[in-house]
């Protein structure tokens, strides 16, 4: 039987570069107020950002949305840019 976490590590040692640090883009540092522009949300404004262990939860309001979205920055960051 394995936990959660042994799982979780077992499968990012199978992803080259996943979770050890490998090639990827550096994370968006974003702050309280920064304009963004996302690629299938459109323009909006950055209302919150949480550390969150090595990663950030961005809540952005987007024009036209109803609600703010909730976004992990390290995935999220891949599909944005800051303006």
């Amino acid at each position: 039987v394995r936990t959660y976490r042994e799982t979780v590590a077992k499968t990012a040692s199978q992803r080259p570069g996943a979770a050890r640090g490998g090639p990827s883009a550096p994370m968006l540092e974003l702050r309280t107020g920064d304009e963004v522009e996302h690629t299938a949300f459109g323009q909006g404004t950055v209302l919150d950002v949480q550390p969150m262990s090595g990663d950030a939860m961005v809540t952005v309001q987007f024009q036209g949305a109803e609600k703010p979205k909730r976004l992990m920055l390290k995935f999220a960051g891949s599909h944005m840019k800051k303006l």
